[in-house]
């Protein structure tokens, strides 16, 4: 996949990553990378200041984690829809580091949901407003298997 890929690659430039923890009627994982200038751009947006090349202050931390708490929590929110499950996620831990290094503690962490696991990547961009994210799922593969309505009457949500 490309989140293995990317965790491979030589250390590259500094993104800022939001990692979720992903519970209900499946485990995973979630990692949102905005690169530097989106969340400088996004900051600009919500606070009227933009953060190029200045560390980022507590407020502005909490600011990009709600943004992507924001982003993961539709996204799953739509796919849980889709597969009739129940996907909740996490209040997101923010990390400014490498991609790389993002990407290879996500999956140290996937590791322990099963043998084998989906990842899902989906990309994230406004090109008006020249902002971009990569988002990474990751969860077992029976949680990718539609779950079944049981018929009104039958014990259970889900079969």
């Amino acid at each position: 996949s490309a989140l293995a890929a990317m965790a491979h690659a030589p250390v590259d430039e500094v993104v800022a990553g939001l990692q979720t923890e992903i519970h209900g009627e499946s485990d995973g994982w979630a990692l949102l990378l905005l690169p530097l200038p989106t969340v400088s751009r996004v900051l600009q947006a919500l606070m009227g200041a933009a953060a190029d090349n200045r560390d980022l202050t507590a407020v502005e931390c909490s600011a990009i984690q709600e943004v992507g708490n924001i982003a993961v929590s539709s996204f799953l929110s739509e796919l849980g829809e889709r597969l009739g499950r129940r996907l909740l996620p996490s209040a997101p831990a923010m990390q400014l580091d490498s991609a790389a290094r993002l990407a290879q503690g996500v999956l140290a962490s996937a590791r322990s949901l099963a043998s084998e696991a989906v990842v899902v990547q989906a990309l994230v961009e406004d090109r008006e407003r020249q902002l971009q994210g990569r988002l990474f799922i990751v969860s077992k593969v029976a949680a990718w298997q539609p779950a079944r309505r049981v018929a009104s009457g039958e014990r259970g949500d889900f079969a």
